[in-house]
């Protein structure tokens, strides 16, 4: 399965420098030993997703390169949040959850959720002190945490690793 959260808002600005969706960095996911995906957990916040501000509908061109449309969400006040970036303090505040729902541009099949939560300073500084979560359309968890493809195309974003909607 598609595992393309290296790029929750479209990893590119500009022309890219490699593909969009595509990261020549280690796989988000390897298969663990003995792992069985019908017990894995589902994801805390995955009950509020719908109660989550709406940031804005696009296509999501760095996930899939462009193959699905992305509905953007925020935890309660993150439109705030969003616009402080560009602000003196340009980071989010620890707590935020910021949420890409997925659905194939064509034929219109739900992929799931790619999701960000910025943690305390320090704690993942590579990935911009956010932990990384893909989450599928059951809500369980397939990936989360460190994990370097998502920083990796994170880090060429504008400020804290976040894309502004176009």
């Amino acid at each position: 399965m598609l595992l393309g959260l290296c790029c929750l808002l479209g990893c590119q600005r500009g022309d890219p420098v490699y593909a969009p969706g595509a990261s020549d960095g280690p796989r988000a996911v390897e298969g663990r030993e003995g792992s069985d995906p019908t017990k894995a957990e589902i994801w805390e916040h995955f009950g509020r997703v719908g109660d989550f501000e709406v940031l804005g509908s696009f296509p999501s061109r760095g996930h899939g390169t462009g193959r699905w449309d992305g509905e953007l969400r925020g935890s309660q006040g993150t439109g705030v949040a969003m616009a402080a970036l560009i602000g003196p303090s340009n980071r989010m505040p620890v707590g935020t959850v910021l949420v890409q729902r997925h659905t194939q541009r064509q034929g219109g099949v739900d992929f799931g959720l790619f999701a960000m939560e910025k943690r305390e300073a320090g704690s993942f500084p590579a990935g911009g002190d956010w932990e990384y979560v893909v989450v599928g359309r059951d809500g369980r968890v397939e990936a989360r945490g460190k994990l370097e493809s998502c920083a990796r195309c994170h880090a060429e974003a504008p400020v804290d690793f976040v894309f502004a909607p176009p």
